[in-house]
Parts: C-alpha cells; sequence; structure tokens
C-alpha cells in the first residue's frame, strides 16, 4: 500500500477498479503520514527502552566534565544549520539529565549554589513533557527540594493514566498496533484534509509550528502525533548512579548496589544492566514519591491510602525488566517508615529470596529491623 516505493503504478491500478489521479494523489498523503508516524514511534522506543545510548554519557558520578557533555549535545541540537528530526523528543530527556546531574553535583557539594541554579533552569524546562519517566524526575527534584506539593500534583494523574509499560520484547507489536490504527484512520479522511494533516505532521517531525489550516476535528491526530501514538506511551523511570544525591534515601540504596564490574564489549556497559543505573516502573516511582511526601507533610491517612495502593500491587504490576527486587525493597521500605515490620519483612524475604546477594539493600532493611526489634526486647 505504500505508494512511495512502487515502481510504477500498475498494482495501485489493479487494487482499485475506479483508478484516478485523486486515488493517486490520497495513495500519496497516506504513505507519508505513514511513514513518519512509523518512524517517530519506533524512534520513541527505541531511545525510550531498547537503545538507551542517550545515558552511555554518563559518569559513575556528577562531575561538571559530564555535565558539559550534555550541554555541547543540546548545543549541537539547538545550532544545527538543518532541520532537526525529533529534536524535541532529545531536547526533554537532555534537559532532564543536565538538571539532575546538576542537581546531585550541588547536593554533593553544597557550596556551589550556581549550580542549583543550572538545575533548576533546565528541570524547568521538562514541565510540559507528555512523558511520565520524565515528569517524575522533575517530581523527585520537588520532593527533595521539600516541595511537597508541586511533587504531588505531578503524581497526582499518573496513576489514572499508566495501565502497561511496554516492554523490549513487545516493541514491535506495539509499533505494529499503532500503524494499524493510524492506517484506519486516514482511510475516512478527505484528500484535502489529508494534505493539511501530512504537512502538520512534517513540522511536527522538523519541530517546527506552521498555522496551516488543519480542520480543528483532526487536531487530536496531531496531539497524539506528538505525544501518545495511540498506544499509552510509557516508559521507565531511569536514575544514574551519578544522580544518587539528587533522590531519597530508598533510591540512593539502590543506586550503591549498582556494582562497578564492566563486561568487556564495545560500550562499557556495567554487568546489573545496560548502563550503570536503576529502570523504574512510573506506577511504583508515583506511588513512592506520594508515600514520602505525605509523610514528609504529616498527613497520615492519606500516607497510609498511599501504603495501601503500593501494598496491593503486584510485582507484576509495577516492575520493569523483571526486575521483581527494586520493587520488594521500596514496598519493604515504605511498610518499615510506617512501622509495620511483619509486613515490611514479608517482602524483605521475597527480595531476598530472588537475589540473595549482599548487594541487595534488602539486607540493610533486615539489619535495621533486627536491631530494633533487639531493641524492645531489651526494654
Amino acid at each position: 500500500m505504500d505508494i512511495l516505493y512502487l515502481k510504477s503504478f500498475e498494482r495501485l491500478k489493479e487494487a482499485s477498479r475506479n483508478f484516478c489521479l485523486d486515488l493517486l494523489e490520497n495513495f500519496t498523503e497516506k504513505s507519508v503520514i505513514l511513514q513518519c508516524w512509523s518512524d517517530k514511534v519506533i524512534k520513541l522506543y527505541h531511545e525510550f527502552t531498547t537503545f538507551p545510548f542517550v545515558w552511555l554519557k554518563y559518569d559513575r558520578y556528577p562531575s561538571l566534565e559530564s555535565i558539559q557533555s550534555y550541554k555541547d549535545i543540546l548545543n549541537e541540537i539547538d545550532n544545527y544549520k538543518g532541520f532537526t528530526v525529533f529534536g524535541s523528543q532529545y531536547t526533554v530527556i537532555i534537559n532532564s539529565i543536565i538538571g539532575m546531574l546538576s542537581y546531585s553535583l550541588y547536593r554533593k557539594i553544597p557550596q556551589q549554589i550556581k549550580i542549583l541554579d543550572k538545575a533548576i533552569k533546565f528541570l524547568s524546562l521538562t514541565k510540559k513533557s507528555p512523558r511520565s519517566c520524565i515528569l517524575l524526575r522533575l517530581a523527585t527534584f520537588f520532593f527533595m527540594e521539600r516541595k511537597f506539593e508541586s511533587a504531588i500534583e505531578i503524581c497526582a494523574e499518573i496513576p489514572r493514566k499508566i495501565i502497561y509499560v511496554t516492554p523490549s520484547k513487545r516493541l514491535w507489536d506495539t509499533v505494529d498496533r499503532s500503524r494499524i490504527h493510524m492506517h484506519n484512520l486516514l482511510l475516512s479522511i478527505e484528500i484535502k484534509p489529508l494534505r493539511k494533516l501530512k504537512e502538520a505532521i512534517l513540522a511536527a517531525c522538523y519541530s517546527k509550528d506552521i498555522q496551516n489550516g488543519l480542520p480543528s476535528e483532526y487536531n487530536y491526530i496531531l496531539n497524539e502525533f506528538q505525544n501518545g501514538m495511540f498506544v499509552q506511551s510509557h516508559f521507565k523511570v531511569t536514575y544514574m548512579t551519578a544522580e544518587m544525591w539528587a533522590v531519597p534515601d530508598v533510591l540512593q540504596y539502590e543506586l550503591l548496589s549498582v556494582p562497578e564490574k564492566f563486561y568487556e564489549h564495545r560500550f562499557s556497559c556495567p554487568q546489573y544492566d545496560e548502563i550503570p543505573s536503576i529502570h523504574m516502573h512510573p506506577l511504583l516511582n508515583c506511588y513512592l514519591l506520594q508515600y514520602l511526601c505525605y509523610e514528609a507533610l504529616g498527613k497520615t491517612k492519606l500516607c497510609y491510602e498511599v501504603l495501601t495502593k503500593l501494598n496491593n500491587l503486584t510485582a507484576k504490576e509495577a516492575t520493569v525488566d523483571e526486575n521483581c527486587v527494586l520493587f520488594y525493597n521500596v514496598v519493604a521500605f515504605c511498610n518499615k517508615k510506617s512501622g509495620y515490620y511483619r509486613k515490611a519483612t514479608k517482602y524483605i524475604l521475597r527480595s531476598l529470596k530472588t537475589k540473595p546477594s549482599r548487594r541487595n539493600a534488602a539486607f540493610g532493611y533486615l539489619k535495621s529491623i533486627i536491631n530494633q526489634s533487639l531493641t524492645l526486647i531489651r526494654e
């Protein structure tokens, strides 16, 4: 059906008894839209799930050099003389990276106030991102800065939206589903609005805004192209070891568990994962931040409600990359913090059974509970 790749019009003639030039033009417009649509959704999923090369410039610890390397990438995108295809997708990730790296460095060396200003500047540029994985990094920054209401506001809508985080193995199923849905929509659109839609989508590809008179009833398709792609695209939330100082204690413990041993490979990648990091399901990350914010504000009832939601989650519902250990440890941490030691111990034991290693943060939680129990016995 893709007219751009036909050597002649014979197949099109055979496919339609009422062949005419309008039909040819209609197929051409649809072909361009579908090609852009496929390129976008594939690139989107590859960058966020399968090949996260944008993260590979990280050092294990925050540094001015690492921050500058990402600024250089940002400058290359901004100053590129030609058109930057999907530039906004890269820009929002890099703004988040520079912001969190800068904030981590500031927390490590608090005397450098200017770095805090830099973190605020770059993270503020991510507020309008449609990606929960970017917004939750911003919410984490707000929590660390004790701007609890701002963090809660970001987290409020996320549990209502997230249904499923696409694993790398199911990438092509998701891409095909998105493309088929789009193709079916295009079948019912007349040639004139179809041409306007093509122009608007091409402009969005190159991060350009145009006013070309696209009928308002088709704006939702353009919005989906820019944000959702009809697949509710939610992705795992990445925290790097270099961001250790920019995240809550519970995530610091997990980042400390990431080993430093590297494979001998074309890309230097640690044994624990593709890059020195942890990946969280957005729903788990969201509930954790809500719990910590309500706990800090002393809102006991709301805190308990979120903890109940956490306890009702299953590992399958809130795990990415088959890392159940992170899920068990987060839920154990929250139960322990609320004084529910028996329930916390249940999750700790599940975690240790899954990963019986001293690098598992659950060992620390278990030690803490044992020490508290011994103190109570002595008293």
